[in-house]
């Protein structure tokens, strides 16, 4: 609404910054999709359907977090490839969160791990 409002009354800096915000958020449903598939294939012994989701969510924001780190790119990209020989969720997700700064997201954007009623630790 924010960015509308600005759009609308011809404010082109706060649409910029407003762009900026959109445009970092959406890298936060791959961040969750990746890790939550991180998660399914770890501890939850995810099979071929789960690793295949993984490695798609993680192949979409893997250019973001390279652009931040390379390093936590290839940790990621090799606990998440479609020939992972195993997949360590705690690696993923700390991959992830070494980069949040970089990346203009917070934790709290992120969030949790919900089940139906669960919240997973880790």
């Amino acid at each position: 609404a924010l960015g509308q409002q600005s759009l609308l009354e011809g404010n082109c800096p706060a649409v910029k910054a407003a762009t900026r915000r959109i445009t970092d958020l959406m890298a936060v449903p791959l961040i969750q999709g990746t890790v939550r598939y991180a998660y399914k294939v770890d501890r939850q012994l995810g099979e071929e359907v789960e690793k295949a989701e993984g490695a798609t969510f993680a192949a979409a924001v893997l250019p973001r977090v390279h652009a931040c780190s390379p390093t936590d790119a290839k940790t990621i990209y090799d606990n998440m490839r479609v020939d992972a020989p195993s997949t360590n969720f705690a690696a993923v997700k700390t991959a992830f969160e070494n980069n949040y700064e970089c990346m203009n997201i917070k934790c709290n954007d992120v969030g949790g791990l919900y089940g139906v009623t669960d919240y997973y630790e880790g």
